[in-house]
């Protein structure tokens, strides 16, 4: 019987993770672990943890039906492809070159489906749930403003540098940004 729990590798969200029953989230980031922690069933830190163990643990030994790949790095392939059940969905949401593990890939019939660019529709879905209160707390991923001057230092740069200080910093097209 498949276990209805998608890994969320790096704690993005969908629609489909968002209805889920239980919602495992593999995260190396001290602020994005404690942000997820209030919807997650489970947030296992990867440099300390066997991420596929934990999954298969916390679902009778089947693995997870669905892992959102949003790391974009080789070890979270590897782990992704190892939590998820036989014949279970793998989503690629980073962008990257990835060298594919063929005889796991084959030998657990796993299907990959590929997610770039979200349509209108997704953001208007997004934008009502938020309307409805049914996405609380998403205010908490804000972990800073900047404007549009200020997109490289205070932006690109700070979330390079500052992994474990931010989720999400917003841009203004405006220079002015309020506190």
């Amino acid at each position: 019987m498949p276990s209805k729990s998608p890994a969320l590798n790096n704690g993005t969200t969908r629609r489909y993770s968002y209805w889920a029953a239980a919602r495992l989230v593999s995260e190396p980031a001290l602020v994005r672990r404690e942000q997820v922690a209030e919807f997650a069933q489970a947030v296992i830190n990867p440099a300390k943890e066997n991420v596929a163990e934990k999954c298969r643990e916390l679902t009778s030994g089947d693995g997870v039906d669905v892992v959102f790949d949003c790391a974009g790095v080789p070890v979270g392939l590897e782990a992704g492809f190892d939590a998820v059940r036989n014949s279970g969905l793998y989503i690629m949401v980073a962008v990257w070159e990835l060298t594919l593990p063929c005889w796991q890939f084959l030998a657990k019939h796993i299907t990959i489906k590929g997610v770039l660019i979200f349509t209108t529709e997704d953001f208007e879905e997004v934008m009502q749930w938020m309307a409805e209160g049914k996405l609380a707390g998403y205010e908490k991923m804000v972990t800073g403003r900047i404007g549009v001057d200020d997109i490289v230092e205070k932006g690109f740069e700070e979330l390079v540098n500052n992994k474990d200080k931010h989720i999400k910093i917003l841009v203004s097209p405006q220079n002015a940004v309020a506190a």
